[in-house]
């Protein structure tokens, strides 16, 4: 999305790695903010960058777009 407010604006999330933090960091992504989530784990974490990076989520062998 173009010319949105938060285009290039800087984010952070604290609880951003599963749930509304998580929902919240893909959506301010989606209108162009850089996003910074923080979790309570390292694996949290990388699951969460991996989930925004690709837009896919695994559940148990399934994947949900």
């Amino acid at each position: 999305m173009q010319n949105s407010w938060l285009q290039n604006k800087k984010i952070v999330i604290i609880g951003g790695t599963t749930g509304i933090g998580l929902s919240a960091a893909r959506s301010f992504i989606t209108h162009g903010a850089n996003v910074v989530a923080i979790g309570r784990n390292q694996q949290s974490v990388q699951a969460a960058s991996s989930i925004l990076k690709t837009g896919v989520v695994e559940t148990g062998g399934a994947s949900v777009e």
